[in-house]
């Protein structure tokens, strides 16, 4: 699954969102705009890592790897609107 948002977040915020999905996912990969800039976010397991870089697109993207198929549909849904409550799109 493919999570896009035009928009920037606090890492606060995106780290709490990916507190509650990470559990249902292999792994999230993707480039997000935080409020001090550009950012590379890689989780794996329960580790969420960041790194700066200056490869910023004009909008952010996290790449969602399910363990539970498309069932976790909703988690991120619920998650995103609990925690952000901006729209986004989910492919």
């Amino acid at each position: 699954m493919t999570l896009t948002y035009d928009g920037e977040l606090t890492k606060e915020k995106l780290t709490q969102f990916l507190d509650i999905i990470k559990k249902d996912s292999y792994r999230i990969k993707g480039f997000y705009k935080l409020e001090d800039g550009w950012s590379q976010v890689d989780v794996v397991n329960k580790i969420i890592d960041f790194k700066p870089t200056d490869k910023g697109e004009n909008i952010s993207e996290l790449v969602i790897i399910s363990k539970i198929g498309p069932q976790i549909i909703r988690p991120i849904f619920n998650a995103w609107e609990g925690v952000v409550g901006k729209e986004m799109k989910l492919r």
